[in-house]
C-alpha cells in the first residue's frame, strides 16, 4: 500500500493533507482537560464529605466513583486515538495508520468507556434521589431508572464489546456488523442517553415542589438538582450533529461527538456529587474563618498595645474572638450524629437549604 493512499477518497476537488490538515484535536484535548479536572474535583470534594464530615458512605458513593474511574479511562483511550486521526476528515488520515488490528481496537474502546461512565453516574444520582426522598412512589421510581440504565447501558458495552472483535480490520468496515455500530448503534445510544438523562433530571422536581420550605429554599434545591440540564443539552446537541453529518466521514464526525461525550459524561459526575457541594463548601468556610480568628488573635497577643485578656473572658479581644467563633449549625451537628450509617435524607435536605452556595 502506497503510504499517502488515503483512509477515505477525497470529495471531488479535495486534495488529501496529511501534514496540517483542519482539526479538532486541540478543542478535545481542552474540553477534555478542563471537564475532567472538574469531575474530579468534584468527586473530591464528595469523598471527602462523605468520610471526614457526615461519615456515612452509601452505594451512591461507589457508584460515582466508578463513574470516574471510567472517565479516566475514556480521556486516556482519546489520548491515543488522536495520534490515530480521531477529529480530522477521513481523506486527510492515512489508510496504512488503520491497518494495524490495535488501531481500530483503541478506537472501538471508546464505546465502552462512554456507556460505562453515563451509566454509574446517573444511576449515582437514582440511588441519591432512592435515600433523599424515601417514598414509595420515588423508590419506585428510582429504581425502575436503576434497572433501564443498567440494561440499555449494558446492551452498549456489549455491542462495542462485539465491535472490537468483528471490526478489528480495515476491511471488515463495510461488513453490516460494523456499519451498524458505527451509524445505526451509535444513534440508539444517543437517543437512550438522551430518554435516560431526561428522566434523571425532571424525577425529583414534582417532591421538590412540594417541600413545606420558603421560595428561597425551594430555588436553590432546584438549581442544585437541575444542573443536569448541561448534560441534557449535551447529548441532545450529540444525537443531533450525529444525525446532522455524514456518517461516511467516520473520524471527523467522531471528533465532533466525542467533544459532546466528554462534556455530558462529566458534568454527570458533577451532578451526581451536587448535593455535597454546601457541606464542603461550610466545612472550607469554617475552617478559613477559625484560621482567619487564630491568625488575628495570634497578631494582637503579640502586640504591645494589646491589652491583657483576662481568664474570665471580661469582654476583651480574645473572649471577643471567641463570642463570633461558631462551630457549626444546627445541622451540621445533626448530619455528624449520621455516622453508622443512619437515615439522612431530611437533614441532608435541610442542609442544603440552610446553607446555600
Amino acid at each position: 500500500m502506497d503510504y499517502n493512499t488515503p483512509a477515505v477518497a477525497p470529495p471531488p476537488g479535495v486534495v488529501p493533507n496529511f501534514d496540517n490538515p483542519p482539526s479538532q484535536r486541540t478543542a478535545i484535548i481542552v474540553l477534555q482537560s478542563i471537564f475532567l479536572f472538574l469531575a474530579l474535583l468534584a468527586v473530591s470534594a464528595r469523598v471527602w464529605v462523605r468520610t471526614c464530615i457526615i461519615k456515612f458512605w452509601g452505594a451512591e458513593d461507589t457508584t460515582c466513583i466508578l463513574a470516574a474511574c471510567g472517565s479516566i479511562a475514556h480521556m486516556t483511550l482519546y489520548t491515543q486515538t488522536l495520534p490515530l486521526g480521531i477529529g480530522r476528515h477521513m481523506w486527510d488520515v492515512r489508510a496504512i495508520n488503520l491497518i494495524d488490528p490495535s488501531s481500530t481496537r483503541v478506537l472501538d474502546a471508546g464505546g465502552i468507556t462512554f456507556p460505562w461512565t453515563v451509566c454509574f453516574a446517573k444511576i449515582s444520582i437514582l440511588l441519591l434521589y432512592k435515600r433523599v426522598f424515601p417514598l414509595h412512589r420515588e423508590i419506585v421510581a428510582a429504581w425502575i431508572g436503576i434497572v433501564a440504565d443498567a440494561v440499555l447501558y449494558t446492551f452498549c458495552v456489549a455491542v462495542a464489546i462485539g465491535s472490537l472483535v468483528q471490526c478489528a480490520e480495515l476491511s471488515q468496515l463495510e461488513a453490516p456488523y460494523c456499519r451498524f455500530t458505527s451509524g445505526t448503534m451509535i444513534t440508539i445510544q444517543s437517543v437512550i442517553n438522551v430518554v435516560t438523562d431526561f428522566y434523571v433530571l425532571l424525577l425529583p422536581i414534582p417532591r421538590l415542589l412540594k417541600l413545606q420550605v420558603s421560595r428561597r429554599r425551594r430555588i436553590g434545591l432546584l438549581v442544585t438538582f437541575m444542573s443536569g440540564l448541561g448534560a441534557c443539552a449535551a447529548s441532545l446537541a450529540r444525537l443531533v450533529n450525529f444525525q446532522l453529518n455524514d456518517s461516511s466521514d467516520v473520524f471527523w464526525t467522531t471528533g465532533r461527538n466525542a467533544q459532546f461525550t466528554i462534556v455530558e459524561m462529566n458534568i454527570a459526575i458533577i451532578v451526581a456529587c451536587a448535593t455535597s457541594f454546601p457541606m464542603c463548601f461550610a466545612r472550607l468556610r469554617s475552617l478559613t474563618s477559625s484560621f482567619y480568628n487564630s491568625a488575628v488573635s495570634l497578631l494582637q497577643s503579640g502586640s504591645r498595645e494589646t491589652p491583657k485578656v483576662s481568664e474570665t473572658g471580661d469582654g476583651g479581644p480574645r473572649s471577643h474572638l471567641s463570642s463570633k467563633r461558631r462551630p457549626g449549625s444546627q445541622n451540621w451537628e445533626r448530619l455528624k450524629t449520621g455516622k453508622g450509617g443512619g437515615r439522612m435524607d431530611s437533614q441532608e435536605l435541610e442542609f442544603l437549604t440552610d446553607n446555600p452556595v
